[in-house]
């Protein structure tokens, strides 16, 4: 572990923590207010999803590892 890691680990728990709190509580949430069914949909395609905002965004299509990598 280098001394950066070291000197943020409190930081970097942290952080993991409350992304992985705030993405069951937003999957949760939709669950609630949306069929099962779409919300499993949304959870699946979400790498896909962000490769291609990634596209609009830039303007420039990704390599072809950043797509099998949504599959």
């Amino acid at each position: 572990m280098t001394a950066r890691v070291r000197d943020n680990l409190r930081l970097l728990v942290a952080y993991g923590a409350v992304s992985v709190a705030a993405v069951q509580a937003c999957y949760f949430g939709a669950a609630a207010r949306l069929p099962v069914s779409t919300a499993l949909l949304l959870e699946y395609l979400a790498p896909v999803l962000v490769v291609g905002w990634v596209w609009l965004v830039r303007r420039n299509p990704p390599p072809v590892p950043a797509w099998r990598s949504g599959w």
